[in-house]
């Protein structure tokens, strides 16, 4: 039986990500957006299932978060 997984775009550049398996056998996944200019997000799970749940969730934007220029131009407090 073949399992189908639906795996969300890549939430930075929203393009398909690639899928690799990963550990012993390769019975993991790996899951990475390989877009030139992105920042290349990726999740690797010895589970399945597991890899495409962490890849898929999204942060849930209530609302956006406003900020002055005062505030950009501030110095680093690092």
């Amino acid at each position: 039986m073949t399992t189908r997984y639906n795996i969300l775009g890549c939430p930075f550049c929203g393009r398909d990500p690639q899928t690799f398996g990963s550990g012993e056998g390769r019975k993991g996944l790996m899951i990475e957006c390989v877009t030139p200019g992105c920042v290349n997000p990726h999740t690797s799970y010895y589970d399945r299932a597991t890899a495409v749940r962490v890849w898929n969730k999204r942060m849930e934007v209530i609302a956006p978060m406003v900020v002055t220029d005062e505030q950009i131009n501030a110095t680093s407090p690092l």
